[in-house]
């Protein structure tokens, strides 16, 4: 089993690798709470007049900067994306309406 850290072969039995000592086993993988938030919050924003969307922009944008840092352990990038599309399409007819 290869180190994703340093990419040293380690004997299969091995949970640490042996040259930089970080966990070799992948954690299991979850969905962001935060992006499904966003994406729910989006949705729910046209049908109040755009007042989640600014909640919802903040949510989509937390989540991706958690996704990103997460090194594949959190999924929902996509979730995220359509949330933070929503909340922009929201506020731009928000203003132009104002």
């Amino acid at each position: 089993m290869y180190c994703r850290h340093c990419g040293l072969k380690n004997e299969d039995k091995v949970s640490v690798c042996i040259a930089c000592g970080k966990d070799i086993l992948l954690p299991a993988k979850q969905v962001s709470v935060m992006a499904i938030t966003s994406l729910v919050l989006g949705v729910a924003g046209f049908m109040a007049f755009g007042l989640t969307a600014p909640v919802a922009l903040v949510f989509a944008v937390v989540a991706l900067r958690q996704i990103k840092k997460s090194d594949g352990c959190i999924t929902g990038r996509n979730l995220a994306m359509a949330g933070l599309t929503l909340a922009a399409v929201q506020l731009f007819i928000v203003a132009a309406l104002f």
